[in-house]
């Protein structure tokens, strides 16, 4: 999905940090999943839905087994719900294009 490790940890904890909710975990990086992320993970069960979601988006990003449901992307706010979609562009355009979102330049 993506084109080098270092730029799909850093693009996803980027989506992660852009939500508020994981406020000073490091959950991806070094172009590596983390310790951090897996714990967390485990506990998504016990999380309210947002949290649990976008736990399960960001894996579904790492490597497709996240199992989150778009029927279930609802129950994100608006900005969470944009971020992941256009992170998803992002993806089709290409690393250019990823680099970009990350450093919130606006997608043309």
């Amino acid at each position: 999905m993506f084109w080098d490790n270092e730029l799909q940890a850093a693009a996803i904890q980027t989506l992660l940090d852009r939500t508020g909710r994981f406020r000073g975990q490091t959950l991806f990086q070094q172009g590596q999943i983390t310790d951090a992320f897996f714990r967390l993970y485990k506990r998504r069960r016990s999380f309210a839905d947002g949290e649990r979601i976008l736990l399960e988006v960001a894996l579904d990003f790492w490597n497709g087994s996240g199992k989150a449901r778009f029927s279930e992307l609802y129950m994100l706010n608006l900005f969470e719900r944009e971020d992941i979609f256009a992170l998803y562009q992002a993806l089709c355009e290409g690393p250019h294009a990823i680099l970009d979102w990350i450093e919130g330049k606006p997608q043309e």
